[in-house]
């Protein structure tokens, strides 16, 4: 099996974004990053269709643009993730002091807040080590989002002050009935977090680092951690997660001028955005509206000549709208992506003699009427053959590809499974060499999904 960044890298459309907007006559800035994604009924749970601008969905932001606060719906689930290993969570009253001053109240605070105040105490709540540790982070296939600074003014990460928490709850207790009856007394449990000192060194990044489908990919999984199977969802109780989607709901948002436009005025947006002077305008926004449910992700130059901002806000909203319209308008015959789940499918591949990047696909399912299958964003043409479905294709270059199969009976989907396939680079044998100048397989070469 492969893993779901593996997948979306695999399969997600890099070509008709870029198409589309040329036809609307759109020329987007230099260091434009787009990576949006339609939300469509899956097998058992959602299915995804991911379009980027090029490869900017999946560029490492380093020298490329700077993350500013969208890493701190990131900050703000690994706290949550802390507080919950000592049976706490958002409600909990805690105490602590830090550079800032001493802070008195439920966490909650810092979520709703989530400004550059409430970002460094949700990371010393956390704990540096904690948010970079390379275990979890590929658990959830976040390979490159990296947090090691503050954004406050002289403020540092390495320590994480001692947190001392009051938590208090409820509880009926039955008393001698002729005297009290039923009353309810209030019970309040002291501790402590101690100080705890970050040391963890972790290369490949000098400041805050992620990618565009990384912080949209966190945003996936906190909106739909309930339709989501549990393998994908973050460790939080489902009543955690509430709070924190109702914390991050935004009124207004770098493109809701666009949001209301196109999708209607009636459509609420969840997520963070975030700037920073001399590099970009992002926005990474959850959005449920009539016309359907969307993930977007997207980024303009902010100039150093232009401190008011007003250009690049206006670069940025209009992105967002030729994006939303692309959204809505795209051919829906790209590859959704989704874990796999449904009735069981098995695949065979075979290369083709004489053909080294010419291969056989027979696919047999049970119980379908109609069966699709991508190799990446490419759509493969098959045939049904009795019981089974079979259809040829070409591998565009050696390396790894990914292979989708979507299963069909009455109109909707009931199979879905994807796998990956690593075709190599071979010379052509001798006997081949007269039949074709292309390149050519040594002996015939089967993989079986």
């Amino acid at each position: 099996s492969i893993t779901w960044d593996q997948r979306v890298q695999g399969l997600a459309d890099r070509t008709l974004l870029e198409r589309f907007l040329r036809q609307s006559g759109y020329a987007p800035p230099i260091k434009t990053f787009v990576l949006a994604t339609r939300i469509l009924p899956g097998v058992g749970q959602p299915a995804f269709v991911y379009f980027s601008y090029r490869t900017s969905g999946f560029v490492h932001s380093r020298r490329q643009f700077w993350p500013a606060s969208m890493v701190k719906i990131w900050a703000a689930i690994h706290a949550l993730i802390t507080l919950h290993k000592y049976k706490l969570n958002s409600l909990t009253h805690i105490e602590f002091t830090d550079n800032y001053g001493e802070f008195k109240g439920p966490v909650i605070k810092l979520l709703r807040r989530l400004n550059n105040t409430s970002y460094d105490r949700l990371m010393r709540i956390a704990g540096r080590d904690n948010v970079n540790k390379e275990k979890f982070r590929l658990r959830f296939g976040l390979r490159h989002t990296i947090l090691k600074i503050a954004y406050g003014k002289g403020s540092k990460l390495h320590v994480s002050p001692k947190i001392e928490f009051r938590r208090q709850w409820r509880r009926w207790r039955k008393f001698r009935r002729e005297l009290h009856g039923w009353r309810r007394r209030r019970f309040r449990r002291y501790g402590t977090i101690r100080e705890r000192r970050q040391w963890q060194r972790v290369r490949g990044c000098r400041g805050n680092c992620t990618t565009l489908f990384e912080m949209q990919d966190i945003l996936r999984r906190v909106m739909l951690h309930e339709e989501l199977p549990a393998v994908e969802r973050f460790p939080l109780p489902v009543e955690e997660m509430r709070r924190l989607q109702r914390a991050i709901y935004r009124r207004r948002h770098k493109i809701w001028l666009s949001t209301g436009k196109v999708l209607g005025w009636k459509t609420r947006a969840y997520g963070k955005s975030g700037s920073s002077t001399g590099s970009s305008q992002l926005d990474n926004v959850f959005l449920r509206s009539p016309k359907g449910r969307f993930l977007v992700t997207l980024g303009t130059p902010w100039y150093r000549e232009d401190p008011d901002a007003a250009p690049s806000m206006i670069e940025i909203e209009e992105l967002g709208r030729h994006t939303l319209n692309a959204l809505l308008k795209l051919p829906r015959h790209t590859p959704p992506i989704q874990p796999d789940a449904g009735r069981p499918i098995t695949a065979s591949i075979r290369s083709i003699p004489c053909h080294s990047l010419h291969y056989q696909i027979t696919i047999q399912g049970k119980a379908m009427s109609q069966l699709k299958a991508w190799v990446g964003p490419r759509p493969i043409s098959l045939q049904h053959k009795g019981k089974v479905f079979v259809g040829t294709f070409d591998f565009q270059k050696p390396g790894h590809h990914v292979i989708a199969l979507q299963g069909w009976s009455k109109k909707r989907p009931v199979a879905y499974k994807a796998f990956g396939v690593n075709v190599p680079t071979v010379l052509s044998p001798p006997r081949c060499q007269s039949t074709s100048p292309r390149m050519h397989a040594q002996r015939p070469k089967t993989h079986s999904n």
